[in-house]
């Protein structure tokens, strides 16, 4: 069975459909949900939602480097 490709988004649709998964996230939603909805990558819904502040910033690092 073939499947159809998601066009790629961009410009405004990217942003409406960023700012659509991060109330979703707000709510409650799982990001495998969100994918499973929209019919796009477990990885991209990550960035969208990067992209729309609603994941928080990932962890620096706290190995202290000695040379």
């Amino acid at each position: 069975m073939a499947y159809g490709r998601n066009p790629v988004l961009t410009g405004l649709e990217r942003a409406a459909v960023a700012a659509d998964c991060a109330a979703r996230y707000r709510r409650g939603w799982t990001i495998r949900a969100i994918a499973l909805y929209t019919g796009r990558s477990y990885g991209l819904i990550q960035k969208l939602l990067h992209e729309a502040d609603a994941l928080p910033n990932p962890h620096r690092s706290t190995r202290i480097h000695t040379h």
